[in-house]
């Protein structure tokens, strides 16, 4: 419905109606009961304004929506014109075949006589509809050995709750949780009573925890388990409790933590302008403590060797402008650098 201009005009002024009347000494009117009615008219005013920000807040979200809505209908138009069909696609098209009265029989029945291990990796990144077919694939594994005994078929899972990095696919750790309660229990069915054949009994389910690292040493893990501690609650989940790593990697080791650095603020002249300060001050400091390591006969490998720069590799969230930036940076320090690695999605 069209908005009064005259609403608009007035909810655009709260904030300065607000602020119209002083509390403060010597401007103030000596009126009993003064204060006390600035003061609920401000924290109405207050409260009216939050609510419209609430509102248009809600207005822009509406407007995304509507932008989501038409690209995903242009997003399926494209496939379908192309015969075209995405990751998602395939998980949803496997979930109803296997779900569809008749066929999808068929189709556990055959896979099931040739199938006796599953493996689920990154198990705390897999979502709800991977999880269904999961166990569409094994439920025959919890009905007792059949005609697969005395061999056992097994399902095994790896995952770590602290690694949850795909949200945006729909994943989330409570899924994780949710299978092993439901394995757990359909495990414990087929474990029978003690009267039952032991060939035929199942085998519990079990939960082991892979806490010796070789690829870290032990300052860096005794950072990673105390950083993890400080965390408040919820932390990264009470899924599970957190363990101490121990080190199977001998040698030093050091964590270093730099202020963190805000994005934002003024763009920069010439070349780089497209590039805000402060990304391109960290950039410029990445390079120089590389350079510094090269330089310094102390700054050592784990053998004794001296470091050279292909032993020294350098992380960023995202391909971005620091990435671009940091290769400039490098070359500028005398620093080889072999470039950015770019991971080509439709390779082989």
């Amino acid at each position: 419905a069209p908005r009064d201009p005259r609403v608009v005009d007035r909810a655009a002024g709260l904030d300065s109606f607000g602020k119209l009347w002083s509390v403060a000494k010597g401007w103030a009117p000596q009126d009993e009961g003064y204060a006390e009615q600035v003061t609920l008219l401000r924290d109405e005013c207050a409260e009216l304004s939050a609510l419209a920000l609430r509102g248009a807040y809600a207005d822009l979200l509406a407007d995304g929506l509507e932008v989501g809505r038409d690209y995903a209908r242009a997003y399926r138009a494209a496939k379908r014109r192309v015969g075209a069909v995405d990751f998602d696609d395939l998980i949803q098209t496997v979930v109803r075949l296997l779900q569809q009265d008749g066929i999808g029989d068929w189709v556990r029945f055959k896979l099931d006589q040739h199938t006796a291990h599953v493996l689920i990796d990154e198990a705390q990144d897999t979502n709800a509809q991977q999880w269904a077919i999961v166990e569409a694939l094994v439920t025959e594994f919890f009905q007792g050995r059949g005609i697969f005994a005395p061999h056992t078929r097994t399902l095994f899972t790896v995952g770590d709750y602290k690694q949850a990095i795909f949200s945006f696919q729909g994943t989330d750790p409570i899924f994780f949780a949710a299978a092993e309660a439901k394995f757990r229990e359909m495990a414990e069915r087929v474990r029978g009573d003690d009267d039952w054949p032991e060939h035929e009994r199942g085998l519990p389910l079990e939960r082991l925890s892979l806490t010796h690292s070789f690829r870290s040493t032990r300052p860096v893990l005794a950072f990673v388990d105390a950083a993890v501690a400080a965390i408040p609650e919820p932390g990264l989940g009470d899924f599970a409790p957190a363990e101490v790593h121990a080190s199977e990697v001998a040698g030093p080791g050091s964590v270093t933590l730099w202020p963190p650095v805000v994005a934002g603020g003024e763009a920069g002249e010439g070349e780089e302008g497209w590039v805000d300060e402060p990304v391109r001050a960290l950039a410029g400091k990445v390079a120089k403590a590389v350079r510094g390591w090269l330089a310094d006969p102390a700054f050592v490998k784990r053998d004794g060797s001296r470091v050279h720069p292909e032993d020294v590799m350098i992380l960023v969230k995202r391909r971005g402008d620091l990435a671009s930036l940091l290769v400039g940076r490098l070359h500028a320090e005398g620093v080889p650098v072999a470039g950015v690695d770019r991971l080509r999605l439709n390779a082989p």
